[in-house]
Parts: structure tokens; sequence; C-alpha cells
């Protein structure tokens, strides 16, 4: 499949196209893949640029808990420029078809992320040289290249890592995103109930309760579950 692929220098890094196309089609086939994945993946770690367009989209998809297949996932990228070139939602079933084993995918993730690392590490090491053949401090040179085969994922692609602003920036963003009620999260369809709540998530219990005397026994009908019940509940 890799010849269908034209946006990675096959001479310039390490990458494994093939790779990154089987372990996208088993993301596309089996949603207990991303279980298996979802905490070691970033699309930084896909050589080919459309490939990590691609694993975005299943990424978010997943995270929103929307299904995740070559036909949801045209529609989010049909204005994508390189994957219509690819083909479109034809290149996204040809990955689908091709896709590694669910029991293999956390050993095809570890590869993509090892190539990665191997492709930082030569950048770092390339901008170490032309530093030092510049004539700057080779000290400096050598602190820079240090702190920055330090900041690579850890040994064997099993984690990345993240820099702690970064992720502080990412939770706050998410809860600012929240809070305002800008997710994807299911609503009640009761204002006050949803403005409580912000929403439920995959997975999410829920556990509401009431004063003495307010009613929990009666059966749960549109005469109990009104606005102004609700409202009284969140005050």
């Amino acid at each position: 499949m890799n010849a269908a692929v034209r946006h990675v220098d096959t001479k310039q890094q390490p990458h494994s196209v093939e790779a990154e196309q089987q372990l996208l089609g088993a993301l596309m086939l089996d949603e207990s893949t991303w279980a298996k994945v979802g905490d070691m993946l970033e699309a930084e770690h896909f050589s080919d640029p459309v490939h990590a367009t691609i694993f975005a989209a299943i990424a978010d998809r997943y995270r929103k808990g929307h299904m995740v297949s070559p036909v949801t996932l045209e529609t989010s990228l049909e204005h994508h420029e390189g994957l219509q070139q690819l083909g479109g939602v034809k290149y996204l079933v040809r990955l689908s078809l091709a896709s590694c084993s669910s029991a293999l995918v956390r050993d095809y993730a570890r590869h993509i992320v090892e190539r990665k690392i191997a492709r930082d590490a030569l950048q770092l090491a390339k901008e170490a040289q032309e530093a030092i053949r510049g004539g700057s401090d080779t000290l400096e040179a050598i602190a820079r290249l240090q702190v920055g085969l330090q900041s690579l994922p850890e040994a064997e692609g099993r984690e990345s890592c993240i820099p702690m602003i970064k992720a502080a920036h990412d939770a706050i963003a998410e809860t600012l995103q929240a809070y305002q009620g800008q997710t994807s999260l299911l609503k009640t369809g009761l204002t006050s109930l949803d403005k409580i709540l912000r929403g439920l998530g995959p997975a999410d219990l829920m556990l509401l309760g009431g004063a003495t005397s307010m009613g929990k026994a009666q059966p749960l009908d549109a005469n109990v579950l009104t606005e102004a019940g609700w409202k009284k509940m969140g005050e």
C-alpha cells in the first residue's frame, strides 16, 4: 500500500509507512484498539502528514465517544487536500482492509513511536553539528543536545512525555470549554439540569438526589421532570 503515499521522503528519515497504515486500519476496524494505543500515540508520531491528520481525526472521535469508520472519517476530512489526492474514502477503506491484528496494535504503535524518536534524535544531532560548525560554543551546543535528548519519549516508545505547561494549558482549555457548554457531551434537554451537569459523557454515572418529600419515589414521567423541579434541585 505504501506506493500510494507520496508525502514521505524515504531517503531522509526513519519511518514505517506500512506500520502507520495498518495501525490506522485497525483503529477504524475495531474500537477496542483505541484503549490499547490511545495512551501512547499522538498525531505527531506519524511520519506521513496525511496519516497524522487521519489519526488526529480518529482520536478526536474516540475521545468524544463517537463512532469511527471510513465513512464517518470521510465526513470529517472531506476537505483535506492530501487525503483527497490519495482517493478520499477509498483510501480509508483500503487502510481498514489492510489493518493489523488487534493483538499487535500496541507493538505497531511502539514501532511508530520509536521511528519518531529516531527522527527527533537525528534532528537534534544535526542541529548540534550545525551549531558547532557555525562557531557556536561547543559546550552550549552539547548542553542543548542533552536537554533535547532527555525530552524524548521513554525507551521503546512505551509512553510520550508531555511538557507540564502544555498539559496545564490543555486542561484549562478543556475545563473552560466544558464550563461554557462547548462540548459534544450528551445533553438531557432540560436547561437547568444541563447547566449543573454540563452534559453526560461515555460511561458516566450520575446520581441525582433531592430533599425529603420532593417526590423521589414517584415515577419519572413528564409531570415530575419539569424545568421548575430541576431548577429547585439545582438551587
